[in-house]
């Protein structure tokens, strides 16, 4: 089965696997649904296919440089180098040898790489493994989680595509009778602003958008709502829903930790899925006395989150890949 080839893949197999290049490169729908169930049902391999799509998107999003005539001759002399060690070693995989020749060359000749969205040139801004502020020419600020990555036309500022988490606190810009519109891109969602803060949080299994401030237009799947403070829209394969939430909850990246306040089981279930990817179990129901909880929280050490969360729930949490598991005591 094409499932089983994948159990042992890490991040420079997945890059050298034609699906996974289809699934990042063409808007098949099939494709995409394929990859979102195998990921449901391969929890562990998240970790490895993260690293891939970051590393794709940092591939194909090159910036143009134009180098000095030493630089174009030393880059030529690296790429005869390169070849003759290429040929006396084994093979590295084919897309990222194809990629880091079309890095170089790039470097050399001056050419723009980058995906197919956005269209025009472009300019890529990955968080690493730490957050990264980013200050957008028009002042709108946005904080990635780690991890995360950023993508914006040279020509229009106030269009990003994402891939990960990230804090939009964007400005609110006026010409004579209009304003300019902001529209974010994640995934199956499109997200138009005008001035507003709000977070999204962009993964292969689903892609969510939490308003804490003004208003967002939020497209998918053809249908188009208006989202006000507290709404979430969650983005599946499919279909969307809208919830009410505590939207505080939903960047714990910008300060490291979760601030629950009064926050009820339903709304814990939806952070340890969308922040952990893990389902959340409740053993003999009937014996938790405590349904809601208040108090901080560390968001970025999972064996802490779990430890403080068994203490205020006064229950045994068992931690595996597929479950969140509450045993009150």
């Amino acid at each position: 089965m094409l499932s089983d080839n994948y159990q042992n893949f890490e991040a420079a197999d997945f890059l050298d696997d034609d699906y996974f290049i289809s699934w990042r490169t063409d808007n098949n729908k099939e494709v995409s649904n394929w990859w979102n169930e195998w990921l449901l049902k391969n929890p562990h391999k998240k970790e490895a296919v993260d690293k891939a799509i970051e590393q794709y998107n940092l591939i194909t999003g090159f910036k143009r440089i134009t180098p000095t005539a030493d630089q174009h001759n030393n880059t030529w002399l690296n790429i005869e180098h390169n070849i003759f060690n290429a040929a006396h070693t084994q093979p590295r995989t084919k897309f990222l040898y194809w990629f880091a020749a079309a890095a170089v060359i790039a470097i050399t000749t001056g050419i723009w790489f980058f995906n197919r969205k956005p269209d025009a040139e472009s300019v890529l801004i990955a968080s690493g493994d730490k957050n990264k502020t980013i200050v957008l020419p028009d002042s709108s600020v946005i904080i990635l989680n780690k991890n995360s990555s950023l993508r914006y036309t040279e020509n229009n500022e106030r269009e990003v595509w994402i891939e990960g988490s990230g804090y939009f606190h964007v400005n609110n810009i006026s010409t004579p009778g209009k304003q300019v519109p902001f529209a974010v891109h994640a995934g199956n969602l499109d997200i138009n602003v005008l001035g507003t803060i709000f977070s999204i949080v962009n993964t292969p299994l689903q892609c969510i958008a939490v308003l804490k401030e003004g208003k967002i237009e939020a497209n998918a799947f053809s249908k188009t709502v208006l989202l006000s403070p507290g709404k979430k829209i969650t983005v599946s394969n499919s279909d969307f829903t809208i919830s009410n939430v505590n939207a505080a909850l939903y960047n714990p990246w910008i300060e490291g930790n979760f601030h629950f306040d009064n926050t009820g089981i339903d709304e814990l279930t939806d952070i340890v899925s969308v922040f952990f990817q893990r389902n959340l179990t409740i053993k003999n129901r009937e014996k938790l006395k405590i349904k809601s909880i208040s108090g901080i929280v560390a968001a970025n050490d999972t064996a802490t989150f779990v430890k403080t969360l068994s203490i205020l729930l006064n229950a045994r949490i068992d931690l595996n890949e597929k479950e969140l598991i509450i045993d009150p005591k």
